[in-house]
């Protein structure tokens, strides 16, 4: 009897290890090694001071205080994976909507329109969770409304300047990631007509899904 009872135990333990194996094994190696491409949803905010062309003639120098508008993004990149390590490269567009600071008491509407950033970043591996940095350069066009009204004269500039980022990124499978992302700007340019710089900060906060391919 006593036989009988080892015998089935020992069976019941070997039929179970390789479920057992499976449901502990970490994720697999180098899980966020190779190309990505996703899309981003979030909100943005601004702050800063420009000296800009209004439709009198001349320019206006002026604090620059949107609110809250709301962030669309396409992003693709590659990653290395050396052990727990991530590093890589990643550009990314953003659509802007709504990031304008748009005064009654004065004709002139001003508005960041889109960004474009280049990235590197590293990160730090915890099973399917990934802590990351990053630092790059963007792009950013900045426009005063209403742009008939200007005729020939520019109404419009680019604003260029270096990114900072963190986010956490986690694997949902093999294909598909979550993230959040949060990345700070700052922003300098000059219109044509004005005399000072327009200098701004401006921060996005994105929660993005990505297919590894």
């Amino acid at each position: 009897m006593r036989l009988t009872k080892a015998l089935l135990l020992t069976s019941a333990l070997g039929l179970g290890t390789p479920a057992l194996a499976e449901a502990t094994s970490g994720p697999a190696v180098n899980a966020f090694e190779g190309a990505y491409a996703g899309l981003g949803l979030g909100a943005a905010t601004a702050s800063g001071t420009t000296d800009y062309p209004v439709l009198s003639g001349g320019t206006v120098y002026a604090p620059f205080d949107p609110g809250t508008g709301k962030v669309l993004s396409a992003f693709f990149g590659y990653n290395f994976q050396r052990g727990d390590v991530v590093y890589g490269a990643e550009a990314r567009y953003i659509n802007l909507v709504r990031l304008a600071d748009r005064d009654p008491a004065t004709p002139e509407d001003r508005e960041v329109m889109d960004m474009a950033d280049i990235r590197g970043r590293v990160g730090y591996v915890m099973g399917d969770l990934m802590v990351y940095g990053a630092v790059g350069w963007s792009w950013a066009q900045f426009r005063v409304h209403p742009g008939s009204g200007f005729g020939a004269r520019p109404n419009q500039t680019s604003l260029t300047g270096l990114n900072l980022g963190l986010g956490l990124e986690y694997n949902l499978s093999e294909r598909w990631r979550v993230s959040g992302d949060f990345t700070y700007r700052d922003l300098n340019g000059k219109f044509e007509e004005a005399v000072q710089d327009t200098d701004l900060k401006v921060s996005t906060l994105s929660v993005q899904l990505a297919y590894r391919f």
